[in-house]
């Protein structure tokens, strides 16, 4: 029985036919068309998703960027705020005829690595992406956790510090990718295109680009800190475009976690994502366990 997973970003889409042992057979991708209006994004999924319909998929995983509630509808898209307030696997499900299941794409994302990637074999999984934003997953014992709301997991709007002597300041706000490059930019008097340039700066010696770097490291593993002392994970599994820098993020985030944690929280281990595309595969896996 075959099916289809849809990941939707702010710039490109993807759409994927699994089969059976949610194996990946066909895959396609193309710019997300954008608008005020929904209906040109939901003319474009049920056009990617038709030839996997005529093969015979019947039922369809969605990985949205943004927050699901229990009944799929998505209450918060940062990337895509057209987004918000629909029910996009209600919409979907009556244009194609297929049971639809929604998901956010960081959850998404959790689950895969959990499953089949970095996480594989561990009870509790506690992914964490460090891209443009920050978002994370909560996986325990291969089912991922979304709170009562669907905000369980979401790691970048963890607060870290006092902005205007209010504590507003997230860790997206301080750690991110986006976050690097504005702070970057600033302190170097550079425009800065991506936050690879700051993490290799470092690399290389440069003074003002060390100090973001550690800064960085020092928010990261207070984060995973933060969680540990809630969660307990037995693993924390980091992706995103900001963990394949040649700067040894993951490594120096570890060393800074085991200072700032007590030695009962020195067991959790430390990852690197390990899946390409773990979105699309996310959305498969969460449509499977949904639907079967």
């Amino acid at each position: 029985m075959s099916k289809i997973s849809i990941d939707i970003g702010g710039t490109y889409i993807r759409a994927a036919l699994f089969d059976e042992t949610c194996k990946m057979k066909e895959i396609q991708k193309e710019r997300t068309v954008r608008g005020k209006e929904c209906d040109g994004l939901l003319d474009q999924i049920e056009r990617m998703a038709m030839p996997y319909i005529e093969k015979g998929a019947v039922r369809m995983g969605i990985g949205v960027p943004g927050v699901v509630d229990r009944c799929g509808k998505i209450k918060y898209a940062a990337n895509i705020p057209e987004l918000e307030n629909m029910n996009l696997g209600e919409l979907m499900q009556k244009r194609l005829k297929i049971l639809v299941n929604t998901i956010n794409d960081a959850n998404a994302a959790a689950l895969a690595e959990a499953v089949l990637g970095a996480g594989k074999g561990y009870r509790s999984v506690y992914y964490i992406t460090v891209s443009t934003g920050i978002g994370g997953g909560l996986v325990i014992d291969r089912k991922i956790w979304t709170g009562s709301a669907g905000y369980a997991g979401e790691a970048g709007g963890v607060l870290t510090g006092r902005k205007g002597g209010l504590f507003a300041e997230s860790v997206e706000m301080s750690a991110s990718g986006s976050a690097l490059i504005k702070r970057g930019s600033a302190v170097s008097g550079r425009k800065l295109k991506d936050a690879g340039e700051v993490l290799s700066a470092s690399l290389h010696g440069e003074p003002w680009a060390a100090a973001l770097s550690e800064q960085m490291v020092y928010e990261l593993a207070a984060l995973c800190a933060n969680i540990s002392y809630i969660v307990n994970p037995d693993i924390f599994v980091f992706g995103g475009g900001c963990m394949n820098s040649a700067y040894p993020l993951l490594e120096k985030i570890h060393n800074r976690y085991m200072q700032l944690t007590d030695e009962g929280l020195h067991g959790t281990e430390f990852a690197q994502a390990v899946l390409d595309e773990p979105g699309v595969v996310g959305a498969a896996i969460y449509n499977y366990r949904e639907g079967d």
